[in-house]
């Protein structure tokens, strides 16, 4: 929330006031960073000790696959960047991964659309691993209204939202990403996704004021809420499969290389 409120500041009218607004977004990054970094060193060290005697153990609470084992300490999700289910073909193309999620991230804060939001992220390698660390989001499976979050097996593509639409499609146009036919595994519906399906964007909740309204008809209170979702902010969270991959070599051996090798964004977008 720190981090969004600083962005949310308008942009100076002076050079001072530029600057101000520039100290308050960096000291935030710095606090966010300076924890993660602690965490994640406790984390790495943890592998030289006994199972029984780890601080810190992987939180079944979140799933996912590709992103390896996930650890949950004070709102910040570590994501340990190794290939622990053989998806890779080795710890050091895990780690490239991770490096597509960041500049993913990277790429949708740089597009400045004001609805579109993300988390704080910060790569930390120590002893030759390297983990993770992405602020936490007041998400759950209901906030969800574009992508997948089940590899596939349901897709959403924010059905009666066209304003949320508009917002993804201009994303996909700045990005040079052209929109395409995905089909939902469980359905066998096809739908079409601007962008990539294997991201999530989520929708924030409605501002209280609006959920606390009591309407006098219950079709009235389903109007204001979607009203109010329509202008809502959007969190984009899993950008590591952002880029489409390159092309795989019909020689090469190397395991699940269209998970790590993806063309450069300045690439996509000539």
């Amino acid at each position: 929330e720190r981090f969004h409120a600083a962005l949310a500041r308008p942009r100076g009218r002076t050079p001072a006031e530029e600057m101000e607004r520039a100290r308050g977004i960096q000291g935030v990054m710095e606090d966010f960073r300076e924890r993660a970094v602690e965490t994640a060193a406790a984390i790495v060290d943890d592998l030289a000790l006994p199972a029984g005697e780890r601080r810190h153990s992987p939180d079944p609470r979140f799933g996912g696959v590709a992103g390896g084992e996930k650890y949950y300490k004070d709102g910040v999700l570590y994501k340990f960047a190794r290939d622990s289910r053989g998806l890779y073909g080795g710890h050091a193309w895990a780690a490239k991964a991770a490096d597509n999620e960041l500049r993913g991230l990277n790429q949708v804060l740089n597009l400045g659309l004001p609805r579109l939001r993300i988390p704080l992220m910060a790569i930390v390698d120590h002893r030759g691993h390297r983990v993770v660390a992405i602020s936490t989001l007041r998400l759950s499976d209901d906030s969800l209204v574009y992508g997948t979050a089940d590899a596939g097996r349901t897709l959403r593509d924010a059905e009666g939202l066209p304003a949320v639409r508009a917002v993804l499609a201009r994303m996909a146009l700045e990005l040079g990403l052209a929109p395409h036919p995905v089909t939902e595994r469980s359905t066998g519906r096809t739908k079409t996704i601007h962008g990539v399906a294997d991201m999530e964007i989520h929708l924030a909740a409605a501002p209280p004021q609006v959920q606390a309204q009591e309407q006098e008809q219950a079709q009235a209170q389903e109007q204001a809420q979607g009203e109010a979702a329509e202008r809502s902010p959007l969190y984009v969270v899993d950008s590591a499969r952002l880029f489409p991959p390159t092309c795989p070599r019909s020689d090469s051996r190397r395991k699940g290389a269209v998970l790590y090798n993806q063309l450069r964004p300045e690439f996509v977008a000539s």
